[in-house]
């Protein structure tokens, strides 16, 4: 072995092994990588999320009623705003449950999820409530006449 052709196969065998094992390291760092990350986006990432959309749908739901109470807003839009909004909260929560049931909380956390779980059993009632009033608030059809005369003409009807 001592001849440089052996020293040189010698160490490109090493070489090699290293080559290997380093490979086999970074493959498994790369699974547990994604692993955890995948986990953390599932867990907290995708709940985060459906919160989000309940805050913002319900924001949306508030500033259209009090723009269809200033008459600022169209009432259709605005009820179809409130049935697609109805639809989506329940579902946004089963998520946000579903992917946090694993989840450690603190406590003030859990009391705020449990009063949560509570305040949207009172949900469809206000659903309820709200249909009179956007109901009064949708205006009769415009006259063929006024949709069909110009900004500067007087419509004669």
């Amino acid at each position: 072995m001592n001849s440089i052709r052996a020293k040189m196969l010698l160490g490109g065998v090493f070489a090699g092994l290293i080559s290997l094992i380093l490979a086999a390291v970074n493959m498994y760092s790369v699974n547990q990588g994604t692993d955890a990350l995948a986990n953390v986006y599932e867990r907290q990432v995708e709940p985060a999320a459906a919160l989000q959309d309940m805050d913002r749908n319900l924001k949306e739901v508030r500033f259209r009623m009090a723009g269809m109470l200033l008459d600022q807003m169209p009432a259709p839009g605005s009820k179809i705003h409130v049935k697609e909004v109805r639809a989506s909260i329940p579902a946004q929560w089963a998520l946000f449950k579903e992917k946090t049931r694993q989840n450690a909380f603190a406590q003030d956390a859990s009391e705020q999820i449990d009063k949560i779980d509570k305040q949207l059993g009172l949900l469809p009632a206000f659903w309820t409530s709200s249909k009179p009033p956007m109901a009064a608030r949708i205006k009769q059809p415009l006259p063929p006449c006024w949709k069909t005369s110009g900004p500067l003409s007087s419509p004669v009807c």
